[in-house]
């Protein structure tokens, strides 16, 4: 049985055991968007958490001059 599974249905598995952590009842108005965003940033943590959030801030702010007046 476990040689005729394929290797990538374990992250298959692995997305969908996070999905229902991240939608849960409390959050089941949430957007498909948003949904998506958060579920790539849950299922990629190794990834995602060697980002300089200050970094990712600083350019946000630089890239729309509108938001430049948020306080962050």
């Amino acid at each position: 049985m476990f040689i005729i599974i394929p290797v990538t249905s374990c992250t298959c598995e692995r997305t969908f055991s996070k999905l229902t952590i991240v939608k849960n009842k409390l959050r089941n108005t949430i957007g498909q968007e948003r949904l998506n965003a958060l579920l790539f940033l849950f299922v990629e943590q190794e990834l995602t958490n060697s980002v300089d959030v200050n970094s990712v801030i600083d350019e946000f702010k630089h890239s729309f001059p509108i938001k430049r007046r948020l306080v962050l």
